[in-house]
């Protein structure tokens, strides 16, 4: 499936929790990187974590820094949802979490739901 073929303008993603070893954020930014060859996109990155220095390095070692902003941890999120149009969660084993219901609020896609 294409998910961002049909944007005009960026396609724009969300990483929304803990930023440790088993959520698998170093993975995502690899593929991210991948993906800018194809598409136009933005992941932003919000939370914080015992990995978040090392995924930051990878991200600046890949050339990312302009398309993946590091927001920290935020209290009110909807700012975020409003702007995004898909959340992703490539954690290595995660239950239905509160992240996927409030995104699904604001209308925002995501993988696994």
């Amino acid at each position: 499936m294409d998910i961002c073929a049909s944007k005009k303008e960026k396609c724009r993603f969300i990483y929304d929790v803990r930023v440790d070893t088993e959520k698998n954020v170093d993975f995502l930014i690899r593929a991210f990187a991948k993906s800018q060859s194809v598409y136009k996109a933005e992941l932003t990155i919000v939370g914080t974590g015992i990995c978040l220095n090392n995924v930051k390095k990878i991200a600046e070692d890949l050339n990312l820094q302009v398309n993946i902003p590091f927001d920290g941890k935020q209290s009110e999120l909807s700012g975020y949802y409003i702007y995004v149009d898909y959340l992703v969660l490539p954690t290595k084993s995660e239950a239905f979490g509160f992240v996927m219901a409030e995104a699904q609020t604001f209308g925002v896609h995501g993988n696994g739901f």
